[in-house]
């Protein structure tokens, strides 16, 4: 609403100043900024939608956090070095722990035997 009203209004009619006041440059930067204001959260909307989901509501959420060094080239982006558990409820955001990603290959003391041809690359 706010954008069509300002729509209606005529800057020309204006004067440029008023007692030592800008007038018709000002209204012409309100019209601009509030149709780019429009614009931006008509995009932003799908967004907007599922940030409450995503904030924990009405369900609290975990989320997987996943370092990796860039510096070190892997299929996804760089070795992953850590991770961190994080649980979110309403907003509030709690970090449950995080840990290197040696301390969480050691949890697992059973090794899979990997496939013929695996083994046969030098």
């Amino acid at each position: 609403m706010a954008e069509e009203n300002l729509a209606r209004i005529n800057p020309e009619r204006y004067p440029e100043s008023f007692k030592d006041q800008v007038v018709r440059a000002k209204l012409i930067k309100i019209q601009q900024a509030v149709g780019g204001g429009v614009t931006t959260l008509k995009e932003l909307r799908p967004g907007l939608e599922v940030l409450p989901a995503l904030l924990g509501h009405p369900e609290s959420k975990k989320y997987l956090l996943m370092f990796q060094n860039d510096t070190e080239k892997r299929p996804t982006g760089g070795f992953m070095t850590a991770y961190a558990t994080l649980n979110v409820e309403s907003g509030k955001v709690r970090a449950e722990g995080s840990q290197d990603i040696y301390t969480l290959d050691a949890k697992f003391k059973q090794r899979l035997e990997p496939p013929e041809p695996i083994k046969k690359i030098p």
